[in-house]
């Protein structure tokens, strides 16, 4: 395919750049244009230049077979009539090159702004995450806005790493006068005044090696991240119609006046610290990494297709909705999507697995319309006071996996707090009863704190039997909501039939509880076999006594990309894991029609049994895996089922049920009941625990009763 990219400017043309390698590493062919094309010995008139612009272009796409335009901003002085000239005869598709989501204090100052991507209807826009994404929804009927990161940004290792570091602290010696450099336009006199006690202060210097950087207005953030260096949002009164959006990050702070400028200053000169705020969005919803921007980018250009004839619309979509529809719709949407969202958690990496459901989830919230989410670290914070006063004003609360609850002390009290005062708390729960069952044993006072809080607390689950599970332990009424993962437009589908030498994957960190050992056991039992088995991800804590076989493929962590691709030359997902509520590994291996084999005690088996392509095996021995992976191998893959799956899983089907999960707490806490002792169970304090007691025998369920009991005596001592 030949590719042309229109570039305007330095930083458009560095763009180009970095997606012409991109591009010809794929087999394309890539031709850089520029307004040169009208050469300056022309005599043009500014009025005609556009038109002329626009003719050479389109006569040199017609001469040169170009199948694709690209460039980085349709509402340019040139862009614009590119896009709108050249759109029906060729896919347009506009690059975002530059941070577009800026707030505005004023009606006009935000008209004044408007259209900078979008507005001139191209086939497609590459956008950096899922902020900008919402900000263009609705822009065209024909415009296709995916995100894709930002090129040269989102797929840099060292940003991805200072994006995601730990607190910020100062490398020079404490009581070291400031390296203090401001960018931005402005009367800037004042805080020049207020700094200047605390250092050196400099305009438009380099940000690398500064101690603090200062601005109004200019997106400096990736550049301050990348280099380790502090960064303050400075929004004074006086500020003009722009302003930069409130990023939760600890190396981004936002102030208001010269006086809170002033206290940040101190504090890093005097101990070298940096507190950024524990509220906002984060960075990924405005920079979404991932480790192939270019070849996001290129795929995206290469599916952009022309609109079809006559549809191509300047101007909003048109919302076709009678008025009656339309009423209906508003107040069906104010009950489902909150219109504010606190997220407390221990961790929004995406190492784990643990903040990925959630995160995306959050990402479709903010694509699809205005909300406010906040999310607060639970390690940013030394009181209960703080943790409340970042989330005041928030309709729902949402906290993060029960490790908040083990791995801080603030965790049982910041809820409990909140429960009191009757604001909706949910907690979305990742826990296996593995791990369940180990901080119980190791974390004492904390964990009691956890049980005394279960009754009172709404529970979103990930699959029926961990919602059954937390019921023994005093969850009332849990939520099952199961869970998701970022949805590949395309995803590598495996092959059909099995190849005539087999190749089974695992997906996870090499530990016990994912069944290391099992999964060696099985390939050293399959050795006379033709089959090849293959583990990817990292390698974490193993026993001694686990078998770690030779006959496998330990392959490492992998970019997801890259273990997609590898998934698809695999014929079967073998998930040895002995516990996992819902493995986000199966759901994927679902997207790319992979056959699965799982214990019968991962939470999979409830939505895949009896769809072909699965199995799973009822005893947790190598001999049982065996003759699952036996069995699937001679199977077909159902289509319809792996659809239905996939359709439960994705994630706007994932967002409707947490959001219409999260507004069941609206009603309000459920009765705070004291805890009984077993000796008391009958006494009107206890009612709700002796009714469940009962009913737990008379289901003759005696282990859950004899369990729910023991959860009881442990409340006494």
């Amino acid at each position: 395919m030949r590719i042309a990219v229109f570039t305007e400017d330095d930083q458009a043309r560095q763009v180009a750049a970095e997606f012409r390698r991109a591009a010809e590493a794929a087999g394309h062919v890539v031709d850089e244009l520029t307004p040169a094309l009208v050469g300056p010995e022309e005599a043009i008139g500014e009025v005609d230049l556009p038109h002329e612009l626009e003719a050479r272009v389109r006569a040199f796409t017609d001469a040169n077979g170009v199948d694709r335009l690209v460039l980085c901003d349709d509402q340019s002085h040139h862009g614009r009539q590119l896009t709108r000239g050249l759109r029906t005869r060729l896919p347009v598709v506009v690059i975002q090159d530059r941070h577009v989501d800026y707030r505005h204090r004023s009606l006009d100052a935000a008209a004044a702004a408007h259209g900078r991507l979008g507005d001139s209807g191209p086939a497609t826009v590459c956008v950096w995450g899922p902020a900008t994404r919402r900000a263009l929804a609705g822009r065209g009927p024909d415009t296709a806005v995916v995100v894709t990161g930002a090129l040269g940004l989102s797929d840099d290792p060292a940003l991805l790493r200072a994006a995601r570091s730990a607190v910020h602290r100062r490398a020079a010696a404490p009581g070291t006068p400031l390296r203090v450099v401001i960018h931005g336009d402005g009367d800037w006199d004042e805080a020049v005044e207020e700094l200047r006690a605390y250092g050196e202060v400099e305009f438009g210097g380099d940000p690398a090696g500064a101690d603090l950087v200062v601005t109004a207005t200019d997106a400096l953030y990736p550049r301050t991240l990348r280099a380790g260096v502090p960064l303050v949002h400075h929004r004074p009164a006086a500020t003009g119609g722009r302003v930069l959006p409130s990023l939760r990050h600890n190396l981004i702070r936002t102030t208001g006046d010269v006086g809170e400028l002033g206290e940040v200053a101190l504090r890093l000169k005097v101990d070298g610290r940096f507190r950024g705020d524990p509220a906002g969005e984060p960075v990924e919803h405005y920079l979404a990494f991932h480790a192939d921007v270019g070849e996001r980018i290129v795929d995206a250009v290469v599916r952009a297709q022309v609109p079809a004839a006559g549809s191509v619309v300047d101007g909003p979509t048109v919302d076709r909705r009678s008025l009656a529809e339309r009423a209906l719709d508003d107040i069906r949407d104010r009950i489902r999507r909150p219109r504010s969202l606190a997220v407390i958690g221990t961790d929004f990496g995406y190492v784990t697995g643990v903040a990925v459901p959630v995160l995306t989830y959050t990402r479709d919230l903010v694509a699809e319309g205005p909300v406010d989410v906040r999310y607060i670290d639970i390690w940013a914070f030394s009181s209960v006071e703080g943790v409340l006063a970042a989330i005041e004003g928030c309709e729902q609360v949402l906290v993060n996996s029960l490790a908040l609850f083990w791995r801080n002390w603030l965790g049982s009290r910041v809820v409990a707090a909140l429960l009191d005062a009757r604001v909706p708390t949910s907690v979305y729960v990742h826990e296996t009863e593995y791990v369940f069952d180990h901080e119980a044993a190791t974390r004492g006072v904390r964990h009691e704190r956890l049980l005394d809080l279960l009754p009172r607390l709404r529970l979103l689950c990930v699959s029926r039997a961990q919602a059954d599970f937390y019921r023994k332990h005093g969850a009332r009424d849990p939520v099952v909501v199961y869970n998701t993962v970022p949805l590949d437009d395309h995803p590598p589908r495996a092959r059909k039939r099995a190849g005539e030498r087999p190749r089974i994957a695992m997906v996870g960190t090499v530990q016990d509880r994912k069944g290391v050992d099992l999964f060696s056991r099985v390939a050293e039992r399959a050795a006379a076999l033709p089959w090849d088995f293959a583990w990817y991800g990292h390698r974490g804590r193993v026993s001694d006594t686990a078998l770690v076989s030779t006959r496998v493929d330990w392959r490492g962590a992998l970019p997801r990309r890259r273990v997609r691709a590898e998934l698809a030359e695999a014929d079967v997902l073998f998930l040895s894991s002995s516990d996992d509520p819902m493995p986000l590994a199966v759901i994927e291996a679902v997207q790319q029609r992979l056959r699965i084999v799982t214990y019968d005690r991962v939470g999979s088996k409830e939505i895949l049994q009896g769809v072909g392509g699965y199995r799973g095996f009822g005893e947790y021995t190598p001999d049982a895996a065996l003759t699952a992976l036996r069995e699937v191998l001679a199977d077909d893959v159902d289509e319809a089922g792996y659809r239905e799956v996939e359709e439960l899983f994705a994630p706007a089907s994932f967002a409707e049920r947490m959001s219409t999960a999260l507004a069941l707490a609206k009603d309000g806490p459920a009765p705070r009941v004291p805890a009984p002792t077993v000796g008391a169970l009958d006494d009107a304090t206890g009612t709700a625990h002796a009714e469940h007691l009962a009913a737990l025998r008379a289901e003759g369920r005696p282990a859950d009763a004899e369990l729910y009991e023991r959860a009881l005596l442990r409340r006494r001592d």
